[in-house]
């Protein structure tokens, strides 16, 4: 039972990852177009939670940027 369970997560993990790919690097490509596009030295992932500080004032975020490239209609 327990090689199955682990076999079965280790095929979906394989799976995943295979579905999550092609999006995830279309994802990527949007965000350097809009990084080159707008001129951006920098683009950072706050997702990861690894930011120390950001200012707020002398920044702005990209997402509305990258959902209208990608055409993500927002409400």
């Amino acid at each position: 039972m327990q090689t199955f369970t682990t076999e079965s997560q280790a095929g979906f993990q394989k799976r995943q990852q295979e579905l999550y790919q092609p999006v995830w690097l279309k994802a990527q490509n949007a965000i350097k177009e809009v990084g080159k596009e707008n001129n951006l030295l920098y683009i950072l992932d706050s997702s990861q939670g690894i930011i120390l500080y950001l200012a707020e004032d002398e920044s702005f975020n990209i997402l509305p940027l990258v959902k209208k490239k990608l055409g993500i209609k927002t409400t």
